[in-house]
C-alpha cells in the first residue's frame, strides 16, 4: 500500500519548513512514524567536497549510499520522480511533503506577507495556515496553533485507509500492544490509532460518568454495542 502523503505548499519564506519542523514531534507523539519529502527549486548540495561520497559522485557514480549503525543516506545523481522518492522513504506511516503539488494529494497552504494563494488547485486545500486577513472559503489556522494543524492532519489521515496499517498488522498477529480501548465491527477487530482511542475513551467515559447508578470505577470495563438500523 502507498504511504499517505499530505503536502504543505506556499510562497517562498512563508514558513512551511518551520511549520513542518514543529509538526513532526506532535505527530510522533500521537504514535506516527513521519517522513518528509522536500522539493527544492534550486540547486542544492548535501555532500561535502573532499569526502569519500563526494569523490564517488565526482567520479561519475549514478547513486551513492552511506550507512553506519545509526543512520543511512542515499544520494541519487539524476532526476527522480515523486513516486520513486515515496517508495524510498518506506517504513513510515505518513509523509509530509514540502513544496510538492502532486495529483490526488491534499494540501495545506502556508501564507505569510501576502493574501494570494500559491496553490494552483484550491479544491485540494484542507486549510490555510496564516495570520493574514484573508477571506477564503477554507478553514484558517494560525501558524502558532500547531496542535490544531496536527489534529487536522490526523483527521484526514484517519480517513485515508492506509493509516492504521501497523496497527492492523499487530491486530492480525494478535499482539496489539496494551490496547485499553478496542473496537469490533461484526466480530472483526478494527485497528485504532492512539489518538482515536483517546477520543473514544474520553467521549464514552464522559457520557457514562454523567449517568446515575452505573457503578463506574477506575477498574470498570465499559462495553457499548451499536446496531445500525
Amino acid at each position: 500500500m502507498e504511504t499517505p502523503v499530505i503536502s504543505f505548499v506556499g510562497w517562498s519564506n512563508a514558513g512551511k519548513t518551520t511549520l513542518i519542523e514543529k509538526l513532526i514531534p506532535v505527530l510522533r507523539g500521537k504514535g506516527l512514524r513521519v517522513g518528509v519529502l522536500k522539493r527544492d527549486g534550486h540547486e542544492f548540495q548535501m555532500d561535502h567536497e573532499g569526502k569519500d561520497t563526494w569523490r564517488f559522485t565526482e567520479a561519475g557514480a549514478d547513486a551513492v549510499a552511506i550507512a553506519n549503525s545509526r543512520h543511512a543516506a542515499l544520494l541519487i545523481n539524476r532526476p527522480v520522480s515523486f513516486e520513486t522518492l515515496r517508495e524510498k522513504l518506506g517504513n513510515v506511516d505518513l509523509i509530509l511533503a514540502e513544496g510538492w503539488e502532486i495529483p490526488g494529494v491534499p494540501q495545506i497552504e502556508v501564507l505569510r506577507g501576502r493574501t494570494d494563494l500559491r496553490c494552483r488547485e484550491p479544491e485540494k486545500l484542507l486549510a490555510v495556515v496564516t495570520d493574514e486577513d484573508v477571506s477564503l472559503p477554507l478553514r484558517r489556522i494560525s501558524p502558532d496553533a500547531v496542535g490544531d494543524v496536527a489534529e487536522l492532519v490526523m483527521m484526514w489521515f484517519a480517513g485515508t485507509g492506509d493509516c492504521a496499517l501497523p496497527y492492523a498488522e499487530a491486530v492480525a498477529a494478535g499482539d496489539e500492544p496494551d490496547a485499553d480501548v478496542t473496537l469490533t465491527v461484526d466480530g472483526r477487530p478494527v485497528p485504532l490509532l492512539p489518538f482515536v482511542r483517546d477520543i473514544l475513551r474520553g467521549a464514552s467515559l464522559g457520557i457514562v460518568s454523567t449517568l446515575k447508578d452505573t457503578g463506574l470505577t477506575a477498574d470498570s470495563v465499559v462495553k457499548i454495542e451499536i446496531k445500525r438500523r
